[in-house]
């Protein structure tokens, strides 16, 4: 008989109609009491019913039958979660009660269902997605499972209840109050939560909110609801008039939670999210954080469709949900914001997810999950970024009009129910009256980015005709005859007419034919296909020199990432790149500057020792800087107020400018003399460069700033500050506030990730955590624990590679999901090598003498 272990399905013997759970729950209490009441259906006669529940101390258990005969059950506990409830006798196929009395342990760690305090009171919050629910109470615990939960609350007086339905009724009961809610539609366990706390409850007009809206804060912190209370409405609004289907469920409550490891969750009708991406200052918030608040809460909004109101059947389905609401989430905001221009944080996203996809360690959207041990390597940029770039291609490819009526389709086809690709397909073929099929599963069942390239024929002297041919993609195995790749070129010709050609490339090579000679071309129109191109020198050259007047801003953002990777595929050198990296660099878009930085980045360990490479940066940076001054104007644009810290922080830091440095660290230490009053965005930007040489006086004004922080954005500052310190004797100090009552779990990573960030602090940040693993993991849990290779994904020598090696080689330091993660890391190390030693000589040789910088 194998061992009981809740990672294995569960199969299709027992299938849940209908919960009851009845729970008491107290802020201050250290275990959670339940009863549980669950109607299954049996599809034959059986002794045992597997489900789940983790840690769960079972008192009580039996099995109601039809008739009103009651069965005792035993329970039986095995790894992971498995739940065995064994009958004396078999149990009858068909429908079943099974009744279930509990107790279970509440942690600390912001996993299942946890407890938080915030200016000494004491909160309640569950994360489920994807193992938690097991934690909390007996359950099915996989995502095709659904059914309605009638939940009832018993938790102390002063105390408010959230579930996800209206509170329908309370009671008195001793000390207590016991809250009733409405039943819910058919849920999965995933999507279940609740809340307890002494919370403040901002109410929406409704006049203004399409359906009941509110926004819950721990107590004191109302001020900072009403950005999400004036933006949330208008988000919905553009994805009803998007989907065609109206808010699917009674009532909205958006919460902030003060400790949170996911960014947000999109559990139905009770969202819960980190407090800084939900509760901002509507006069001061950066414009940074209310880009990124509207961008989470579109996307949690887009999952009430995505994910909620159709479920996908098992996790490697898990595209369904995050792909879909990540593209729905830059139709939304754009939509509603068009200031932010998420949709051209888009194609940075895209371009960022190519450069993971070209790894042989990748994995495929659509990768098999076998078992609940592997389910959270799902949950990566591949499924989200890559899942929505393929949205947006198969949306571009068979028009707009047509996907969205296949969405549409699908939607109202599978509403309340579970979905597979298969069910997508179908309402898309539908649509378009043609095969969707070939096109998409090869993007969806196959890692790797397909490379596109353009030449012109042999012979053809005048150009007019172009061998469009698809490569194998870098780091995959040769998939190469599973590719159908949708090419659109956009190519202008002498005369200055602009025209694009679509190529559907179901072999190796095509052929491109244009009605006149090119002047240039685009291989990519509008960046909506999700492959790599290349041109030949001649046709680059041409495209980088109309990349400033001719190419969209989707264009130019992507254009640098594209000569990136050729630049990593040894097809260019790094005086090519540069040339065109510093003609690039006269675009005032953040992104292109930003995409540029980055590739400065990330050359900086081939450069020579000495400052010409710095004083090099710095020549081609300092126009911005002029521009855009140190600290944000009145009016302006929220492009400079975007670009700012970027250009300035790499001015200081790769462009060693001791001005700019000095100047903000000075900002840094003002704003420490009067926390509650400073600016959150001079803040967020001075606070770290004040803190890379900053004294002991600078890091103890900081720990006092902890614990004055007016809203979530100064905290975020001075969490990622007390991680940034270069200085010998205060690196690991800083390191040590992780353990501080005041840092929680979920400020981890952007604590250290300035120190993985940089060369000089990244050994130092190995020792520490080799020597604090444990302690760690305790505060983080194994879900957050899996991530921490991820901190040295800029590592780019062999001695660093060694250390990561030699940090996670132990079993138990690579949890379920890790052992990918540190294969990936250490892969994208390997590739970081390799581009030092390649890019080292032809670097020298295109850096100028220091004279003739000195002369810029």
């Amino acid at each position: 008989m194998r061992p009981l272990d809740g990672h294995a399905r569960l199969g299709a013997a027992a299938r849940p109609v209908q919960y009851t759970l009845d729970l008491h729950l107290d802020p201050d209490a250290d275990c959670l009491r339940g009863e549980a009441r669950i109607t299954v259906e049996l599809a034959h006669p059986t002794p045992e019913v597997h489900l789940h529940g983790e840690g769960l101390r079972i008192h009580h258990a039996l099995a109601r039958l039809p008739g009103g005969r009651a069965t005792e059950l035993t329970a039986n506990l095995g790894q992971n979660g498995a739940l065995c409830l064994t009958a004396a006798t078999p149990l009858p196929a068909g429908t079943v009660e099974l009744e279930i009395h509990w107790r279970c342990p509440i942690g600390q760690v912001p996993e299942g269902l946890y407890a938080v305090r915030a200016d000494d009171e004491g909160y309640l919050f569950t994360q489920f997605e994807p193992l938690g629910a097991r934690r909390a109470f007996p359950c099915f615990d996989e995502p095709g499972f659904k059914a309605p939960f009638s939940v009832s609350v018993r938790a102390p007086r002063g105390c408010t209840v959230l579930a996800n339905t209206a509170a329908v009724g309370r009671r008195a009961d001793g000390e207590d109050l016991v809250w009733v809610f409405e039943e819910t539609p058919p849920l999965p366990t995933y999507l279940v939560a609740f809340a307890v706390g002494p919370f403040d409850v901002v109410t929406a007009d409704s006049d203004h909110s399409p359906v009941p809206l509110r926004v819950i804060t721990t107590r004191g912190r109302a001020r900072l609801a009403r950005y999400a209370l004036q933006v949330t409405p208008r988000l919905l609004k553009a994805l009803e008039a998007w989907t065609g289907v109206p808010y699917p469920y009674g009532k909205l409550d958006l919460v902030g939670v003060p400790d949170f490891a996911a960014g947000a969750m999109e559990n139905v009708g009770l969202i819960t999210f980190r407090e800084r991406l939900l509760l901002l200052d509507p006069e001061r918030a950066p414009v940074h954080d209310r880009m990124w608040a509207e961008i989470v809460i579109a996307h949690e909004l887009a999952h009430m469709w995505f994910g909620n109101l159709v479920t996908m059947a098992w996790w490697d389905e898990l595209w369904l949900n995050e792909a879909f609401a990540t593209h729905l989430e830059t139709l939304a905001v754009q939509a509603v914001s068009p200031q932010f221009e998420v949709n051209l944080e888009a194609v940075r996203e895209t371009d960022r997810v190519m450069g993971h996809d070209a790894l042989a360690q990748a994995r495929a959207i659509r990768q098999p999950i076998r078992d609940g041990g592997d389910v959270l390597n799902a949950f990566d940029a591949i499924t989200y970024g890559k899942g929505a770039a393929v949205v947006q291609m198969l949306s571009a490819w068979l028009g707009e009009a047509t996907f969205r009526a296949g969405v549409r389709r699908y939607l109202s086809r599978h509403a309340h129910g579970i979905a597979r690709t298969e069910d997508l397909l179908a309402a898309l073929e539908a649509e378009a009256g043609r095969p969707v099929e070939p096109v998409l599963r090869g993007f969806l069942d196959q890692p790797g980015v397909p490379r596109v390239s353009l030449a012109p024929v042999a012979g053809d002297r005048r150009r007019w005709r172009y061998a469009v041919t698809r490569h194998r993609p870098a780091g995959a195995a040769d998939t190469s005859g599973r590719w159908v790749v949708p090419v659109t070129v956009r190519w202008v010709d002498d005369l200055g007419r602009a025209a694009t050609q679509r190529v559907e490339l179901d072999r190796p090579t095509g052929e491109l034919r244009l009605p006149a000679p090119a002047a240039w071309m685009h291989p990519n129109d509008g960046e909506r296909g999700y492959y790599r191109w290349h041109l030949p020198a001649a046709e680059l050259t041409a495209l980088a020199r109309a990349s400033a007047t001719a190419l969209s801003a989707a264009e130019r953002v992507a254009l640098p990432g594209h000569l990136w990777a050729l630049l990593e595929a040894e097809q260019i050198d790094a005086a090519e790149w540069c040339t065109v990296a510093q003609a690039l660099l006269g675009d005032p878009h953040r992104l292109v500057i930003e995409a540029v930085i980055e590739g400065l980045t990330q050359l900086t360990p081939a450069a020579p020792e000495g400052p010409v490479w710095s004083a090099w940066i710095a020549s081609r940076l300092q126009p911005h800087a002029d521009r855009l001054g140190r600290v944000p104007r009145v009016n302006e644009g929220a492009n400079d107020r975007l670009a700012r810290p970027t250009v300035l922080r790499a001015l200081a830091d790769l462009g060693a400018d001791g001005a700019t440095r000095a100047a903000l660290a000075d900002l840094g230490r003002q704003a420490l003399l009067d926390f509650r009053r400073a600016d959150p965005e001079v803040v967020a930007l001075a606070l770290p460069v004040a803190a890379w040489d900053g004294d002991r006086s600078v890091h103890d004004r900081l720990r006092a700033a902890l614990e004055v922080a007016p809203t979530p954005a100064h905290r975020q500052a001075v969490i990622t500050a007390l991680g940034s310190a270069r200085a010998d004797d205060r690196i690991e100090s800083g390191f040590e506030a992780f353990f501080w009552p005041t840092v929680r779990a979920q400020d981890l990573f952007a604590l250290l990730r300035p120190a993985a960030d940089h060369p000089s602090t990244r050994g130092r940040l190995a020792r520490w955590l080799d020597r604090r693993y444990d302690a760690v993991v305790e505060k983080v849990g194994l879900e957050t624990a899996a991530h921490l290779p991820r901190l040295w994904a800029k590592a780019a020598d062999r001695a660093e590679r060694d250390q990561v090696a030699a940090l996670f080689e132990s079993a138990q330091r690579r949890p379920p999901g890790g052992e990918r993660i540190l294969r990936q890391v250490l892969e994208g190390i390997d590739r970081n090598v390799r581009l030092t030693r390649w890019t080292r000589s032809s670097l020298a040789r295109f850096l100028p003498d220091v004279d003739d910088l000195r002369r810029v």
